[in-house]
């Protein structure tokens, strides 16, 4: 997303983020230590962009904000179960000099660990 929009190829991109279960017996065998695995996304760079994320296995089921439907925060980690998946959205601010970078991860977490690793960083800190 490099230049103008008579120069740059898209105006916006989305990225869908998530697991894809093979077979129902998988599903039907799911232990509680799969059900505490999250998806954990952190905006590393983010530069005159707008990004949005939204609850949902693919771009036509993801509707519900995870965020509150407000913009992310670079440097701020945001989890959702690996069984719903994210679809993360992305355009940029109208003619400008634009960074967006995403690193994520998927780990088991418990819920009474979802406000420490909120402030968890990538560098393990």
């Amino acid at each position: 997303m490099e230049g103008g929009p008579g120069v740059r190829s898209y105006d916006s991109c989305f990225y869908e983020i998530g697991s894809k279960i093979e077979n129902v017996s998988a599903a039907e065998n799911k232990t509680e230590e799969d059900s505490n695995l999250k998806i954990v996304l952190n905006l590393s760079k983010l530069k005159n962009m707008n990004v949005f994320v939204y609850r949902g296995k693919d771009r036509y089921s993801a509707t519900k904000p995870i965020n509150g439907n407000q913009q992310l925060i670079a440097g701020r980690n945001y989890t959702v179960p690996v069984s719903e998946g994210m679809l993360l959205i992305a355009y940029p601010n109208k003619d400008t000099e634009t960074e967006f970078e995403f690193d994520y991860f998927v780990a088991q977490v418990n819920d009474n660990l979802l406000d420490a690793i909120k402030s968890f960083n990538f560098e393990g800190e």
